[in-house]
């Protein structure tokens, strides 16, 4: 290999993932296959705290939400926004 292109490699080249596609594919069976296995009392719990987590989420947000004291006003039909741009340009 000539000095230009070992310097033009080393430049460009990031992170290869070995043995695409297999890896991924692989990786993802893989961890359908634990999901699967996994007890009913463990999807219940995971469930719970999911439904928790959302509550929170949901809670939160509408209290902190800087779009909270916002005013809406309705949006104008698109033919009205087109016709009033075009006359306005010369």
């Amino acid at each position: 290999m000539n000095n230009s292109l070992n310097i033009f490699l080393s430049l460009c080249s990031g992170f290869i993932c070995p043995f695409i596609p297999l890896l991924p594919i692989t990786s993802i069976l893989i961890n359908v296959y634990l999901l699967i296995n996994l007890g009913g009392p463990t999807w219940a719990r995971v469930s719970i705290w999911l439904l928790v987590g959302m509550v929170v989420y949901l809670c939160y947000g509408r209290t902190h939400s800087s779009l909270k004291d916002a005013v809406y006003v309705p949006a104008a039909h698109v033919d009205e926004i087109y016709e009033t741009s075009s006359n306005s340009i010369a």
